[in-house]
């Protein structure tokens, strides 16, 4: 007769000793490129962003009933310069410039095309052509400038693929994706990627984080912004993400910051305030929906949007 108590905790001891480490293989998403090395990773391997001084921060108070600026006020001159019109070269609605070394880039998501122009407004050439062949997209979703590489990067979110081009507009070479993002900047040996809200459900370690730092072959390296499915469910916001000099700067729509990331590190660069109340608690800020997040908007007022140089940071604001 043997003693069931001795055997129940045999296969516990059994069990425990055989269970494996969360590990995910992340695989390259297009059909094209399936021989591609595949990423293997695991909670040990991804950084959890850290966040740094909390106190060093600039913070912008809004009024309730802010005085407009002009813009003479702030700028001491400006220049316009006007694009060349060609058939190649119409743009339909301008949602990115990138300033290179050479050249302005700029994105018109509306009709998936990326146009260069010389710094003088002479059109030079547009990226690509849209369709399903060799070298082609299917749509131009972002756009980021490598600097160190002096290289053009053109998202294809339908495609699942990033596409180099040098500033001449020769395609340089493609890589496909191995988890979904909507945006991305280059930040010397790294990349810096938005993932939002996207469903990366087949890794449950990256999935729900919102920013992940890469190496610039994408093999993540660190995350975090963590949010929930009931968010991802019910709230669909959109953070914007841009680069300032060699900072990338990430804003956080619910907690009305934006953030500085650097190396593992995020901290926050600048908190604005509104002077009626704060729009969100902590726990409304857990459950967010889009019907309260727009009914507070309504009360207190947001920033829609934000730009930022190395002397002003310029927030157009909804009250």
């Amino acid at each position: 007769m043997y003693n069931k108590n001795l055997l129940f905790i045999l296969l516990l001891i059994a069990g425990a000793c055989t269970k494996q480490p969360n590990t995910n293989v992340l695989r390259p998403l297009s059909e094209t490129n399936t021989d591609e090395e595949a990423f293997e990773i695991s909670l040990d391997s991804i950084k959890n962003l850290k966040t740094g001084n909390l106190d060093e921060c600039l913070n912008i108070s809004i009024p309730n009933e802010p005085n407009e600026v002009c813009l003479d006020t702030v700028f001491s001159s400006y220049k316009f310069i006007p694009l060349q019109t060609t058939e190649k070269s119409i743009i339909g609605r301008i949602e990115k410039i990138l300033v290179c070394d050479d050249c302005f880039c700029i994105l018109d998501r509306d009709n998936s095309n990326v146009f260069l122009f010389e710094k003088d407004g002479r059109f030079r050439c547009r990226l690509g052509e849209k369709g399903h062949g060799p070298g082609e997209h299917l749509d131009a979703w972002n756009v980021a400038y490598d600097k160190d590489n002096k290289e053009i990067v053109l998202l294809d979110l339908t495609g699942r693929k990033l596409m180099h081009y040098n500033l001449k507009g020769k395609l340089q070479r493609v890589e496909s994706l191995f988890y979904l993002y909507t945006a991305l900047e280059y930040q010397k040996d790294k990349m810096i990627i938005y993932t939002g809200t996207a469903y990366n459900a087949f890794s449950d370690i990256l999935d729900l984080n919102q920013l992940i730092i890469a190496d610039r072959n994408q093999n993540p390296k660190a995350c975090g912004y963590k949010t929930s499915e009931f968010m991802r469910r019910e709230f669909f916001y959109a953070s914007i993400l841009k680069k300032c000099g060699d900072e990338i700067i990430y804003d956080d729509m619910l907690s009305d910051t934006l953030w500085c990331i650097s190396n593992f590190e995020k901290y926050p660069l600048a908190v604005v305030n509104f002077e009626k109340s704060p729009r969100f608690s902590n726990e409304e800020k857990m459950r967010m929906t889009g019907k309260l997040f727009e009914e507070r908007n309504n009360q207190v007022g947001s920033v829609n949007n934000w730009q930022i140089s190395s002397n002003y940071i310029y927030l157009i604001v909804r009250t």
